[in-house]
This record gives C-alpha cells, sequence and structure tokens, in this order.
C-alpha cells in the first residue's frame, strides 16, 4: 500500500524510524513497528492490518495501523 505522502507499507517499516508522542507527559520514545501478522518477531507493535484515508493533500491523511503491544490490540494514528 502507498499513501498520498509517499509511505509504502510494509516496506517503510524495515526503513523508517517510528516516534511515538504522549499527550499526557509531552514525550516521545522511539518504538519498533513491524509487519507480522503471525506475531513471531520482536517488535514493540506487531501491525496486523493497515487501513489509509486520503483526503486530498499530503498533508490531509490518516493512516491507522492496527497492532498487538503486549498481547492487548492498539491502534496507531498518524
Amino acid at each position: 500500500m502507498e499513501t498520498l505522502t509517499g509511505e509504502k507499507y510494509p516496506d517503510d517499516f524495515n526503513n523508517r524510524t517510528f516516534k511515538m508522542y504522549s499527550d499526557n507527559t509531552k514525550k516521545t520514545e522511539t518504538i519498533n513497528i513491524g509487519w507480522d501478522p503471525s506475531l513471531k518477531k520482536d517488535y514493540d507493535y506487531h501491525v496486523v492490518s493497515i487501513f489509509n484515508c486520503n483526503v486530498g493533500n499530503p498533508e490531509q491523511h490518516i493512516t491507522y495501523l492496527f497492532s498487538v503491544h503486549d498481547c492487548q490490540p492498539v491502534v496507531l494514528v498518524d
């Protein structure tokens, strides 16, 4: 899948650094994200599905990464 801004998933998981921002602490942390629906690799967040919505221009998009983290479902949003 390729987004309007040029990200190519799942290939970009190996080529980019991802950071998580917390509204509560105002801190960012580097996270390890990977495409591994079988959950066998060592990732912080195992992405099992992706949905992208392009609204018009590259700054107007939302990408949802449906993931598993610590055996719990979580959705990461860009």
